[in-house]
């Protein structure tokens, strides 16, 4: 299952995502160097505004959530 498939059923949150990719993030970035600025906070919220969409019946699209 792709993350979209796993988002659509409801077996992870879009927070959850976030907080997996902000991990990740947070272990490999001084080594890789992808990323100017990492907006976590902004991310976590926009990740909770997803959830809360998705919980209301509401899509925001095919990449809800991502």
């Amino acid at each position: 299952m792709t993350e979209i498939d796993l988002l659509a059923s409801g077996e992870v949150s879009s927070t959850a995502l976030v907080e997996a990719c902000l991990q990740r993030i947070g272990k490999v970035e001084s080594a890789v160097g992808a990323f100017v600025t990492v907006t976590a906070e902004r991310a976590r919220a926009e990740a909770a505004a997803a959830d809360a969409a998705q919980a209301e019946g509401r899509s925001l699209g095919p990449l809800h959530g991502l």
